[in-house]
């Protein structure tokens, strides 16, 4: 992975984490609530892995998460 894209993953993932904290649930809620497992959103929250579209689409629809607020540093 390079630099710029474990950077990008990193951001997103503090992001997802701070998300799923403020709606008060866990990893396995949260990766309940976006129809994946629990090791997959747990990737996602690492910045190892990236959310796929399913997943941002429930949270933007789901928890009226801007898709904006999630892609950049606030």
């Amino acid at each position: 992975m390079t630099n710029i894209k474990r950077k990008i993953f990193s951001g997103f993932g503090q992001r997802l984490r701070q998300i799923r904290a403020l709606l008060n649930l866990s990893n396995r809620a949260m990766a309940q609530e976006l129809g994946i497992t629990a090791s997959a959103y747990h990737r996602n929250e690492q910045g190892l892995t990236f959310p796929c579209y399913s997943s941002l689409n429930l949270m933007q629809k789901d928890f009226d998460i801007s898709m904006d607020g999630l892609m950049v540093d606030v």
